[in-house]
């Protein structure tokens, strides 16, 4: 069983994609790196720099406890979307929201 906080694996520049058909590619979407630990009652995220996120995604957290069974850990990307693509200004006033954080998190749900 992973315990926080954990490293994440960090991309490595290369010359040249490599080529296979057991690759799998997906886009770099503007957002957070974080990993979702899902404990028995309760829910941790974590950023790429170990820190804890978890208070200012409580619509993560809620989406993670839902439909994540307990011991699974996610590695992923926060996102907020606006109009068809992210936004980062939107991601990053989670942080500053204060008491209107349950607001933006309604108006502009992070995934």
């Amino acid at each position: 069983m992973l315990r926080r906080p954990v490293a994440p694996m960090l991309a490595a520049p290369v010359d040249s994609v490599p080529e296979s058909p057991n690759l799998i590619y997906e886009p770099k979407w503007d957002g957070w790196r974080a990993l979702a630990f899902r404990g028995a009652s309760d829910v941790y995220l974590q950023s790429r720099a170990g820190r804890n996120l978890t208070p200012y995604f409580p619509d993560i957290t809620r989406a993670v406890r839902a439909i994540v069974p307990p011991g699974a850990v996610l590695d992923g990307e926060l996102v907020v979307w606006e109009r068809g693509r992210t936004n980062f200004a939107l991601l990053q006033r989670r942080v500053t929201a204060g008491r209107q954080l349950l607001r933006e998190a309604r108006e502009h749900p992070a995934y």
